[in-house]
């Protein structure tokens, strides 16, 4: 997939060509409040299992600065597919109890 590449322009151009089919996936992303009142949450571990729960689902999350929401971006498709699992991970670090 030329998703991967670093400059996938000058390739895109040489491919298109009068009858070549182009598939255009739409991407978007979806937040969520982190929790107030959460105590003694591991940022670091948290940051890293997110890292990787993106590699497998080829999505990307971002903690906002002030660690008051969380956001989850990809392609739609693999956004829809791992929204259920990404909740269960990410609520393993917030509990309020």
């Amino acid at each position: 997939s030329m998703q991967e590449m670093e400059d996938c322009e000058p390739i895109f151009i040489d491919c298109l060509q009068d009858g070549v089919e182009v598939e255009v996936e739409p991407y978007c992303q979806v937040s969520g409040a982190i929790p107030a009142g959460v105590k003694d949450v591991d940022w670091d571990s948290l940051k890293a299992d997110l890292t990787s729960f993106g590699e497998d689902y080829q999505v990307e999350f971002k903690i906002s600065p002030d660690k008051r929401q969380l956001r989850m971006s990809g392609l739609r498709a693999a956004v829809i597919a791992s929204r259920a699992d990404a909740t269960e991970v990410v609520s393993t670090y917030f509990s309020t109890t």
